[in-house]
């Protein structure tokens, strides 16, 4: 199923919580603003927008969190950008 009514409102708030490690928001109505957003957050590890709709912009802004160690991005519209954007700048 798909969660529609969640958005980039929602995703504001959570990216206040910095005390969170593990966010899964697959599935809902996100754009590239949504991991902007999230991009800022000190402590994630774990993030899962699989089916969100983002783009390449959404994985170079991912791609800044300095402790992330697993993402799903499944089912976005990616290119080999953002394969490039992970291993340059989040892989360790």
């Amino acid at each position: 199923f798909k969660c529609t009514k969640l958005t980039n409102k929602a995703v504001r708030y959570l990216a206040l919580n910095n005390s969170m490690k593990n966010i899964k928001l697959s599935k809902c109505n996100l754009t590239d603003e949504a991991a902007n957003l999230l991009s800022n957050h000190e402590n994630i590890q774990s993030i899962s927008l699989r089916s969100c709709g983002l783009t390449d912009n959404a994985a170079k802004a991912l791609a800044l969190c300095e402790k992330l160690e697993y993402v799903d991005l499944s089912g976005c519209d990616l290119t080999n950008k953002t394969v490039e954007y992970l291993i340059r700048y989040s892989l360790k």
